[in-house]
């Protein structure tokens, strides 16, 4: 059989009832949003000359489909296309700030949860007026279709849907002596028991599924009655608390202890990769799309496709349980300089022809309408018909929406997470040696000597009791530069600000100006719509106020203050260690020594926190391993540190002592090697010993610069994001979401622009004051700065 007939597996009698009869929470109930409703034809312009953007998803098309699309559109058009594959890392925030530019691209491929909170905040152009005519003459899916509609308008144009089902490995199942697929839930769970047994491996799976696969898990509230939110009146309400509900949550958690390995209760699809998990003969069933048989094949050559099969997930009220059809949609861009170019390359790109022969018949999606849907299960390979839920999905599951975008839930899978901005490394710089150079106060030889005669121009001679310095190294005196210093001294003020200008306009732009949008932001209401429209009110102290009388807002600040402390306490003890350490190791060690540290403190946070995460990952991780072979604390194999706060708190703070060390370490090294000899070995001669001579002599010589990588550790450290977020992104239940993972999710999640500036504004403010009360003691002490 070929790929192309294990994606047409979809295409069938179980996967056409859920394209015909899912239906989301509609997004067309709601009250009409004004404008133009009379029915107008897609404008039939020409574009010779122009070029379209179209932006594309990663595995959504092939290159041969896309490529008849554009061809078509250039033989009508006259208009090139360029196409753009995006990555799903972040894409939410890039489709956002794509938007809001003023050179957007024209036709963007969007998942159908998606489409509401672009739509909404007016990123999307209203397609309504042309919805008969971008129909032609089809009935799209109503999966597809009412999370495309928000308040009645249309926004986006479907293109094609998705449905996940259970993928097993036939071998696996016919050596525990199960030959055939079941058809109910108890057939299921019995099989599912005997690969258990003929399976003792603890990391083995009989049914690899995650704790966090929500699409699966709400597949359970849906067969015993539940659902994840009914609308009430204009607004929606979330009913996962209802008695179904959570019988279907009871279930699933049941279904999911018994049948996957205890390392799977609180991971993700993503890590570790569940492909690779099945690939690699750990689990013998799992759910997921038909596509993934392809990459099931990819990850590992041996797997033939006679070993693979799927089927639908039988449910325990006796009929295959409901699925989330997910899909993808055309949108255009509000601002698009082509709207008209664009709306007819989106006519094509859904048109009958192309959605049957190349969106279903080549590429094996499920179609956009149900005339297709029908078509392409005639021509579904007969080996697979009936025997799945869905076609195949590439892409990896996506986190619950949320707000309006709930109205889309229950029948789509791909509500993209937003990403973390780019990461900003922290930067260790070490400071100046604190050796203090001797200063020359020499006199000048352009003046006139007094005394002597003799000694006229011999600095040493005419001065004997002036401090000895490189006074023959001075130039003797020449011929007007008395004027020229005069002059010099003259214009020295202005030439300094003229020498200064471009790197204060550098700094201006770079430092000042946006840390003033930042403080200005701060006092405004500025959120996603105002990034599409530009549109946002001055609230004054609002978002202050409103800030401060949050409770998590609090809690973050307590999290933070006192991890902060941890960390900066550990990174000083451990650092200042390995600094007296270098004082006493011999010139190679410690030439060894402090390569290591520099290796260690040049690799990029976002690195070494994604390695880390490997280390302690359950199952397969290296430190989880090493701590069961020691005996001390049993069977740690299956340990998930990320799902634990104190173990969570645990990993974070070792991954951010050991990159703060080197620095630290460093530094105290080289004030140590400044410090005289003559003072330690007075100390031995007075009887003091090891830990007296540290406490009395070494850290009163090291507190000056002990006090600055204090400093800077407390601004680092209060502000750490990327190895919080990339480790535990805050969780479990916000036990590790500090104030920088909180302006995150404020500022980038909930697009809530103007609360996280006014957050970053009180974290800056507080450290300000850190900083003031360090350079306070400095002029009260009288230290240099």
């Amino acid at each position: 059989m070929t790929h192309k007939g294990m994606r047409y597996s979809a295409l069938v009698a179980v996967t056409l009832t859920a394209a015909l009869g899912a239906s989301a929470c509609s997004g067309s109930a709601g009250r009409d949003s004004g404008g133009d409703t009379k029915p107008r034809a897609v404008p039939v312009v020409k574009g010779e000359g122009k070029t379209l953007t179209v932006w594309v998803m990663d595995g959504d098309y092939s290159d041969a489909t896309l490529k008849a699309m554009n061809e078509q559109f250039t033989q009508q058009t006259g208009a090139k296309v360029k196409v753009e594959v995006q990555n799903w890392d972040g894409i939410t925030t890039k489709i956002t700030t794509a938007l809001a530019t003023s050179t957007p691209p024209d036709v963007i491929d969007i998942g159908n949860t998606q489409v509401a909170s672009f739509a909404a905040s007016g990123g999307l152009m209203d397609l309504t007026p042309y919805t008969k005519d971008l129909k032609q003459g089809q009935s799209w899916l109503a999966g597809l279709e009412e999370p495309a509609t928000v308040d009645g308008r249309l926004y986006a144009v479907p293109s094609f849907a998705g449905a996940r089902a259970v993928i097993y490995n036939k071998k696996i199942w016919a050596q525990a002596g199960v030959k055939s697929a079941p058809a109910t839930f108890d057939e299921l769970t019995g099989a599912l028991r005997k690969i258990r047994a003929a399976n003792t491996a603890p990391d083995f799976s009989p049914f690899y599924l995650p704790g966090r696969y929500w699409h699966t898990g709400v597949q359970f509230v849906w067969d015993a009655g539940g659902d994840i939110a009914a609308k009430q009146g204009s607004s929606w309400k979330g009913t996962l608390g209802s008695e179904a509900a959570q019988r279907g949550l009871n279930e699933y958690k049941q279904f999911q202890n018994e049948f996957s390995a205890p390392s799977t209760r609180t991971i993700d699809t993503l890590n570790p990769d569940q492909t690779r998990v099945f690939a690699d003969g750990k689990a013998a069933a799992m759910s997921a799309t038909n596509a993934t048989i392809a990459l099931i094949k990819k990850a590992n050559p041996a797997f033939k496709e006679s070993d693979l099969e799927t089927f639908p997930f039988p449910g325990r009220s006796g009929k295959s349980q409901p699925v989330m059809l997910g899909g993808s949609d055309w949108g255009i861009a509000a601002k698009s300089a082509n709207s008209d170019l664009a709306l007819q390359w989106v006519k094509i790109a859904t048109a009958p022809s192309v959605q049957k022969q190349w969106v279903a018949g080549h590429d094996g999606w499920i179609p956009n309408s149900t005339g297709a849907v029908k078509a392409a299960r005639g021509e579904a390979d007969p080996l697979f018909r009936g025997s799945s839920t869905r076609p195949c999905d590439p892409r990896p599951p996506r986190p619950p929406p949320t707000g309006r975008q709930w109205r889309a839930t229950r029948t789509s899978t791909r509500c993209s997470p937003p990403s973390p901005p780019a990461p900003v490394v922290r930067s260790r710089r070490p400071t100046p040696s604190t050796r203090r150079w001797a200063r020359y106060s020499m006199p000048s030889t352009e003046q006139p000597v007094r005394g002597n005669p003799k000694t006229a121009g011999n600095p040493k001679e005419a001065f004997p009791d002036s401090t000895p310095g490189p006074a023959d190294a001075l130039p003797r005196h020449r011929a007007g530069a008395g004027t020229r210093a005069a002059s010099a001294r003259h214009r020295g003020p202005w030439v300094a600000w003229w020498l200064l200008t471009p790197a204060g306009l550098v700094m201006l732009a770079v430092t000042v100006a946006p840390i003033a949008f930042l403080v200005y932001a701060s006092f405004t209401d500025y959120d996603q719509r105002s990034l599409f429209t530009g549109a946002f009110d001055v609230v004054g102290t609002r978002q202050y106020t409103d800030l401060l009388s949050q409770p998590d807002f609090w809690d973050a600040l307590t999290r933070t203050v006192v991890f902060t402390a941890a960390m900066v306490a550990g990174s000083i003890a451990v650092g200042a260690g390995v600094a007296q350490l270098l004082t006493r190791l011999g010139t190679a060690m410690r030439m060894t020594v402090t390569i290591v540290l520099i290796l260690a403190w040049a690799m990029p946070t976002v690195a070494s926190s994604l390695v880390w995460k490997w280390l302690f990952q359950p199952g397969y991780g290296v430190v989880n391993w090493l701590l069961t072979q020691t005996g001390l604390f049993g069977d740690m194999t299956n340990t998930d540190w990320s799902n634990s706060a104190p173990l969570a708190y645990l990993s974070i703070w070792l991954l951010i002592v050991w990159q703060a060390v080197p620095f630290i370490a460093l530094t105290l090294y080289a004030a140590l090697s400044q410090m005289p000899g003559e003072l330690q070995e007075a100390a031995r001669l007075d009887g003091a010993g090891e830990w007296r001579l540290w406490w009395s002599v070494t850290l009163p010589f090291l507190r000056p610069t002990l006090t600055l990588v204090t400093l800077m550790s407390v601004i680092w450290d209060f502000n750490v994001f990327n190895q919080i977020w990339l480790i535990s992104a805050g969780g479990p239940d916000s036990a590790t979401t500090t104030l920088g993972v909180f302006a995150y999710k404020t500022a980038f999640v909930a697009f809530r622009v103007g609360q996280g500036a006014a957050l970053s504004v009180i974290t800056t403010i507080m450290l300000l004051a850190v900083t003031a009360l360090y350079i306070r003691r400095l002029l009260r002490s009288g230290e240099d700065l």
